[in-house]
């Protein structure tokens, strides 16, 4: 039974399991940051794995991802209390999520001794493959409220894509020469993507693929992703764009579906950049367990070449965007009246910040 400061715990819980190294490094216990340089002494061997996957799997939990590190796994609370000799309870914790806004969102806890969202496995017969398990943590999309389905009627002049937006980054000039994104592969990481005319009418090809646990692929119920694609293809008109359908949370109901997993996602597609506008919100100056396998992710996209691109954030210190190896992007405004007319100026809308977690780390860039 839940109290209002003590929220059900949810009918499935998502989480890594995260497999010993083959040097010995503990990904969830280094004091070493986590990047593109020191992610190789983290991976598991692929034996390991498969048994773990098995392990897993014997013990009741549904399979949803493997990963170099980690394992996702998904089951009833039960089923982890009783393979990992612990209780889960759920926890109203303060956020940042949609727009800046400051609510509170429910995270799922081992209550031991462990670091929060941390399950220890010491004294379970999983120790000796497992080093630990991060329990699944709440993100957020970057995202205005839900669009109408009829321009708003206003006064005020607008940017416009594709002209607008490709004028204002000078994207034109770069057009004009023959460089359009032609034959260079992008996955973006977001809501989805609806088959809005607009795409036709410019003759933009979208390619959508699933992250695990999503569902319904040609769908955008928030049309955030949508929007992405449209002001990517108007800078790259011609990239070879794939959409990565992730519903992480939706207008601030957590589905609790593996972020993780979504961008391995990504990365299994191989393309030279993928770009993700969620994150959460990383104050402390040490990473939960759950980012330390996000940053882990996010170190291994860059070590095999992949150029990854977070939002910083509006108002949040977001992750993964202050990771060293990602290029952390932020907002800005562009005059369309008056004698400032065609410059540009950082949004007040937007995060900068230097990240508590890498010293010097000016985010964004």
């Amino acid at each position: 039974m839940s109290t209002p400061s003590q929220p059900e715990l949810p009918d499935r819980v998502y989480a890594e399991a995260v497999v010993r190294s083959r040097t010995g490094s503990s990904l969830l216990d280094t004091d070493t940051p986590i990047t593109s340089d020191t992610v190789d002494r983290f991976l598991a061997s692929r034996a390991d794995i498969d048994t773990a996957v098995q392990r897993l799997q014997a013990a009741g939990f549904d399979i949803i991802d493997r990963g170099p590190f980690s394992v996702t796994v998904a089951a009833p609370p039960a089923v982890y209390e009783r393979a990992f000799c612990t209780c889960l309870e759920a926890i109203e914790r303060p956020v940042l999520k949609e727009q800046g806004r400051v609510a509170t969102s429910s995270f799922v806890n081992a209550a031991d001794d462990s670091a929060f969202g941390r399950i220890d496995l010491s004294n379970t017969h999983f120790d000796a493959l497992l080093s630990g398990v991060a329990i699944n943590e709440p993100v957020y999309y970057y995202n205005a409220p839900p669009p109408s389905p009829t321009p708003p009627p206003t006064e005020t002049e607008y940017l416009s894509v594709p002209n607008g937006l490709a004028e204002g980054l000078n994207a034109t000039m770069a057009h004009q020469q023959g460089i359009t994104g032609k034959g260079v592969k992008v996955v973006i990481v977001d809501t989805g993507w609806y088959a809005h005319p607009y795409f036709a009418k410019h003759n933009y090809t979208v390619n959508v693929h699933l992250a695990p646990g999503s569902t319904d692929t040609y769908s955008d119920s928030i049309g955030h992703g949508t929007g992405i694609a449209a002001n990517l293809l108007a800078i790259a008109p011609e990239a070879d764009l794939t959409v990565v359908k992730a519903d992480v949370a939706i207008l601030g109901n957590l589905k609790n579906v593996n972020s993780i997993s979504a961008l391995r996602t990504a990365i299994n597609l191989r393309p030279a950049i993928i770009s993700c506008s969620w994150a959460s919100d990383q104050r402390s100056p040490r990473l939960s367990p759950y980012n330390r396998v996000l940053a882990a992710t996010v170190a291994y996209a860059v070590r095999q070449g992949i150029t990854v691109v977070f939002s910083a954030g509006n108002g949040h210190m977001g992750f993964p965007s202050q990771h060293p190896d990602v290029l952390a992007v932020g907002g800005v405004y562009r005059h369309l009246q008056g004698s400032l007319k065609g410059t540009l100026e950082a949004s007040n809308y937007a995060s900068g910040f230097v990240s508590p977690v890498y010293p010097g780390r000016r985010v964004p860039d």
